[in-house]
């Protein structure tokens, strides 16, 4: 695991990057809860947000690489004003068809259902999906 800045517009950040195997998406998952305890989101604002980034990396585990070869996922979990922003970014291809094939998309649902926005792009250069909560930090 590897940790570094993030981009400017996100007031406080963590950046890290992970192999595409399936310990990474517990590794994710923790670093994403000590950070959100950081901000003092609790209970089940917090467990939403860990279901949604499971979802988020455990798609990038299944889809971007099938059979694990090399690859990477990056994670950034930033306060940006009111929000929890997640970016979670592979560099592999979800696969169309044949990645849909592989689950019935109830991850996706999850994360649109779980987040206050939730955007997925996907290119030959990989797959980005960007989650947004926003937090009370009163």
């Amino acid at each position: 695991m590897q940790a570094s800045a993030a981009r400017s517009d996100l007031s406080e950040s963590r950046h890290l990057r992970f192999p595409i195997r399936p310990e990474s998406v517990r590794a994710a998952r923790t670093a994403v809860r000590e950070f959100g305890a950081e901000q003092g989101i609790r209970g089940e604002r917090l467990d939403d947000i860990m279901l949604a980034v499971t979802e988020a990396v455990a798609n990038s585990v299944r889809h971007a690489h099938p059979g694990y070869e090399q690859g990477s996922i990056e994670v950034t979990v930033a306060v940006a004003g009111a929000d929890l922003v997640i970016r979670t970014r592979d560099d592999g291809e979800w696969g169309g068809d044949a990645g849909r094939r592989q689950g019935l998309g109830l991850g996706l649902s999850l994360m649109h259902t779980l987040a206050d926005a939730c955007l997925i792009s996907s290119g030959g250069t990989g797959t980005l999906v960007e989650l947004r909560f926003h937090i009370d930090r009163a």
